[in-house]
């Protein structure tokens, strides 16, 4: 069962077969309510309503969100009987209480490069981080440098995440001629020239790749070698047009816009190498494609790429001009270096080759979160910054007798309703369930008497704090969760969110 989310349903299509089924269950991406031309009006005029039209806008809101919402991917995992849970990209959107999880950690250059990222992206990249490292069974990175960075920044033990490497689907084909007819369309025609195969993002590091390349330039590089970067048209790329046209450089830097894969692989065949100076790669799969098409590489030394690249490349700092200045020159001069990196290349993608064994690598992981079992309980649908929306998730774990489920709640005095319904609400495991009622800015130590079994916890009326003027948070949210855990007389038990209490 593949669920998935509007933007990606359709490109998805090409995975349909006989055992699987794709279902759409995320109709918009989030924030959607709060981009909204509806949204930003209210926003507008909610200085000068009545308290009571405020509330009503609250709730107005709410409902809208509830609206647009398909929050079925968690129920049909329960309705299914669903084995297991696997987040090929990280977030583990659907994960419930039970059913074992998997997620893949791609790359946290958010971690180490911030600056490249709104505030709200940054946020949001750490929040799918965090909670994949609290809810998913097993983990996986795509290179032993994004393991070793998840182990960091999210404090696991190194026996809750393996190394699978991504595999070559071998696009580009084998290094020959470039196509000719590409090469004379993009003015390439009877020229030589080295090729930069990536968006333009900031970590992708143009500014001095441009830099570099006039630094050869103006020194022994061939005056017939030039620099195609490859890449979307936009701001970024605007820029760095402009910069290569204020360098003197605007006959020597191409930019030849977005390619298809047919082209792209025309052009890196008919290339004299590939320079690849990114700051961060989580992976760096670009890398092993231009090595396995035949073409000589150069990289950047930093993140994963070293690991990657294993000796079958030129390696440079991407700090130093000069030192890409010299790769730059070492792969257009020196004929022998360029056909030993090649050979040399083709090796080191070869191991990349196997993409049956990428596939048990994850069924061993699968296996092993699967026979986990339940060791402990777990708790879904608390954000980093302690906000709850309309309902928490509990796994119970507690065999025996007299555990106590025990969650510190506290409502700031700030929400625009006068209090907030909290209900425990039973799966298995009681015989009833518990209600409480908390009032603007209360604070409360609730502990509930609980079995061994699956409980939810579902809170009302939730509000938008946008919608409230209390800043631009677009979230649904009740009350705040300071602390929860199951424990037993003898002090025993799990935390399962916050510090610890004695």
């Amino acid at each position: 069962m593949l669920l998935t989310r509007a933007e990606s349903h359709g490109e998805l299509a090409g995975l349909d077969a006989s055992n699987i089924e794709r279902l759409q269950v995320l109709e918009q991406s989030r924030g959607v309510v709060a981009d909204s031309l509806v949204f930003k009006a209210w926003k507008r005029l909610l200085p000068y309503l009545p308290t009571r039209v405020k509330h009503l806008v609250v709730r107005m809101g709410a409902c809208l969100r509830r609206r647009q919402k398909r929050p079925h991917g968690r129920s049909l995992l329960r309705e299914s009987g669903a084995d297991l849970l696997f987040c090929p990209f990280g977030a583990t959107v659907y994960a419930v209480p039970g059913v074992p999880a998997v997620s893949t950690i791609h790359d946290l250059q958010y971690k180490s490069y911030p600056q490249f990222f709104a505030a709200e992206e940054v946020a949001h990249r750490d929040y799918a981080f965090v909670t994949a490292c609290r809810e998913a069974t097993r983990l996986v990175a795509i290179s032993e440098y994004t393991r070793r960075s998840a182990i960091h920044h999210g404090k696991l033990g190194e026996h809750r995440i393996r190394t699978i490497p991504h595999r070559l689907a071998r696009r580009l084909g084998d290094a020959a001629s470039g196509d000719p007819s590409l090469l004379l369309r993009l003015g390439l025609g009877g020229t030589r020239y080295l090729v930069y195969p990536a968006n333009f993002w900031k970590h992708k590091n143009h500014e001095l790749l441009l830099t570099a390349f006039g630094v050869a330039a103006s020194g022994a590089l061939p005056a017939d070698v030039r620099l195609v970067c490859t890449g979307a048209a936009g701001d970024r790329c605007d820029f760095l047009m402009n910069a290569a046209r204020t360098m003197g450089l605007q006959e020597r830097i191409l930019f030849p816009g977005y390619l298809s894969t047919a082209e792209l692989a025309a052009l890196m065949r008919g290339s004299l190498g590939m320079v690849f100076p990114s700051l961060y790669e989580g992976f760096g799969l670009p890398v092993l494609e231009a090595m396995d098409a035949g073409v000589p590489v150069a990289c950047s030394n930093a993140t994963s790429l070293p690991e990657v690249a294993a000796g079958a490349a030129i390696l440079f700092d991407p700090g130093s001009v000069r030192e890409i200045a010299d790769a730059i020159l070492l792969l257009a001069t020196d004929a022998t270096v360029a056909e030993d990196l090649v050979r040399a290349g083709r090796l080191r993608a070869a191991g990349y080759s196997d993409t049956r064994q990428m596939a048990n690598d994850y069924l061993v992981c699968f296996g092993e979160a699967m026979s986990l079992g339940r060791t402990a309980s777990q708790l879904v649908g608390v954000y980093a910054d302690n906000w709850v929306g309309n309902e928490l998730e509990l796994d119970v774990v507690a065999p025996g007798e007299n555990v106590q489920l025990r969650m510190e709640l506290v409502v700031p005095d700030w929400i625009p309703h006068k209090s907030v319904d909290v209900e425990l609400r039973v799966r298995s495991g009681m015989s009833h369930a518990r209600h409480i009622r908390l009032r603007r800015g209360e604070s409360r130590l609730w502990s509930v008497p609980v079995s061994d079994g699956l409980l939810d916890v579902c809170l009302k009326p939730s509000f938008v704090p946008a919608l409230c003027g209390h800043g631009e948070d677009p979230r649904e949210l009740t009350l705040k969760l300071k602390h929860c855990s199951v424990r037993r007389d003898d002090g025993d038990g799990d935390l399962l969110w916050g510090e610890s209490q004695g």
